[in-house]
């Protein structure tokens, strides 16, 4: 009974840190602040979401910004077959937010792993968990993302509690989560087609290198299903290190996850562009012409110094293209936050792009922090 209990107790403040219409937070001292996306009124605001200096505690402040590049979330939705976020204001973002952050600390009380939050990671991790079981989401990964959590807790975001969440940020992140997905499938595609149309002999195989992976299932579900022969993610050296307790853990729950569908991971920060640019250029410095990159960023543009994403897509092109002198070709696909393309604008954004040597195939923006998303190909 006291089991039940204490299982019903996690559900139920878990359930609260998504929720809209949290109760205990119309309780918290409010003060009215000009909204600089809403000039016509104002809007309350708790005090306590005002006070908080980092850059993930605003999560939510941006989803109602009005950019007419910028196209509404239920258009983008269902360019990618994904159920569109709840229409909500930006304080029940904020609130939602807010809470689940606090909810965390809980849900890994009793968690080995003891896995850091950094830059969000664990926060994505319950949010991509959520539709990783959903059979009807495009991103369903028949429970990956959901065998990384505790044992204790992870019940939450079981299959049969999906109806009590409403569709706010893991929403949001499942609609970058479903246009990366689809974004490496139609680069996939793109260099079979030129292989068939140039006769080649030889089977092409395809490489994916994950800038800032974070705990994300990606590369083990492709490697899994075949779709990619090998895959790298490059991230801070805490956080590989954590992932690598949570496959760890994984792997135990599911005797299918084999050495064979594991990335290779390498830690790194990638504010310090010399040591990515040594760690990509080991990583293609052997390459074939029948191996093909496909670089990808999710959501880690927004945490990096000023000046190093534009650093980054420079040196990714610089390195890769001397292999396609050789007849391997690259692509880069992104969900992030671009420097110096304030909004969703394609020429802007196509400008910028060229500048630092890739080329627009595919582009669709999104709302949120992470709202520009697209795939590319080299100039």
């Amino acid at each position: 009974m006291s089991r039940n209990l204490s299982k019903f107790a996690v559900f139920f403040f878990y359930v609260l840190s998504t929720y809209t219409c949290n109760p205990f937070v119309l309780l918290i001292p409010t003060t009215t602040v000009s909204s600089p996306s809403r000039s016509n009124f104002e809007t309350k605001t708790p005090l306590f979401l005002r006070k908080i200096d980092d850059k993930t505690a605003i999560r939510g402040d941006r989803y109602y910004e009005i950019n007419s590049t910028i196209p509404h979330s239920s258009f983008v939705s269902a360019e990618l077959g994904v159920k569109p976020p709840l229409e909500a204001s930006k304080e029940a973002w904020q609130r939602a937010w807010k809470i689940q952050k606090r909810a965390l600390p809980i849900l890994h009380l009793f968690d080995r792993c003891k896995p850091s939050n950094s830059k969000l990671n664990l926060a994505c991790i319950w949010w991509k968990a959520l539709s990783g079981n959903d059979p009807s989401s495009p991103v369903f990964d028949s429970g990956l993302s959901h065998d990384f959590l505790p044992a204790k807790s992870r019940f939450v975001v079981g299959r049969f509690f999906l109806r009590f969440y409403p569709r706010l940020h893991h929403a949001n992140v499942e609609i970058r989560t479903a246009y990366l997905d689809q974004a490496v499938l139609g680069a996939i595609d793109d260099i079979k087609q030129k292989a068939r149309e140039s006769n080649a002999t030889t089977p092409v195989k395809f490489r994916l290198i994950s800038m800032g992976a974070g705990y994300d299932v990606r590369s083990i579900k492709f490697l899994q299903r075949g779709d990619i022969f090998e895959a790298y993610e490059l991230d801070l050296p805490e956080v590989v290190e954590t992932k690598a307790r949570l496959i760890h853990r994984a792997k135990k729950r599911r005797k299918s996850l084999s050495d064979d569908c594991i990335p290779k991971a390498i830690g790194i920060d990638l504010n310090n562009v010399d040591d990515v640019r040594n760690a990509l250029m080991k990583i293609v410095g052997s390459n074939d012409e029948n191996v093909h990159t496909i670089i990808l960023f999710e959501a880690v543009m927004i945490y990096l110094d000023e000046g190093v994403p534009s650093s980054l897509l420079k040196l990714c092109a610089d390195a890769l293209k001397p292999l396609e002198q050789n007849g391997s070709l690259s692509s880069l696909v992104f969900a992030d936050r671009l420097e110096h393309i304030p909004g969703g604008d394609y020429d802007v954004g196509r400008e910028v792009l060229e500048s630092v040597g890739w080329k627009i195939v595919d582009w669709l923006p999104k709302p949120g922090l992470a709202r520009h998303m697209g795939r590319l190909v080299l100039v």
